[in-house]
Parts: structure tokens; C-alpha cells; sequence
């Protein structure tokens, strides 16, 4: 995993169609992103890892633009924080 993440294959920075949501703070931002059971299962029987990152970029209630960054590493049937702190952060 390199030190910095590599965002060069991200979206346009436009909103998705009908992707506008208001969260509530602490309340967990939910997008689903099929993967097939069998990466799973392999993943499982092999002993392998599959690592998530990414950036949310929002403004706030004062209409500030906020940046959160993660990583989470899938291992051992569940999903931890992992990464740098390049990778974890909020600004």
C-alpha cells in the first residue's frame, strides 16, 4: 500500500443523480458496492485481504467543505481500520 493514496481514478467531484443525503453526526454513511460471495470466500480460505479506502468530500452546517479520508482492510471475516494516516483523516 503505497504511503499517500491514489484518488486519479475519482469521479469528477459532481455529485452522483439523486446523491444528495443530510447525515446526522455519528450517524453512518451507508454505500453499497456489490462484490460476488466467492471474493469473500477466497478471502476466508486463503487467508488474503481486501483493502477499502476512499475520501468523502461535504459541506457542513455552516457550508465549510470538509474532507474525510479512510481505509478499512477486510481480514478475518470483518473489516478494520488500516492504512497511514494519509489515509485516515478529517480536515
Amino acid at each position: 500500500m503505497p504511503e499517500q493514496p491514489d484518488y486519479s481514478g475519482e469521479s469528477s467531484g459532481q455529485p452522483e443523480p439523486g446523491s444528495k443525503s443530510v447525515l446526522i453526526p455519528n450517524d453512518p454513511l451507508k454505500r453499497f458496492v456489490n462484490i460476488h460471495g466467492s471474493v469473500f470466500e477466497k478471502l476466508n480460505a486463503e487467508g488474503g485481504s481486501l483493502y477499502v479506502y476512499g475520501k468523502i468530500e461535504y459541506l457542513d452546517i455552516f457550508n465549510r467543505t470538509r474532507t474525510t479520508g479512510f481505509c478499512f482492510v477486510y481480514r478475518g471475516y470483518e473489516f478494520h481500520v488500516a492504512g497511514p494516516k494519509a489515509y485516515n483523516y478529517y480536515k
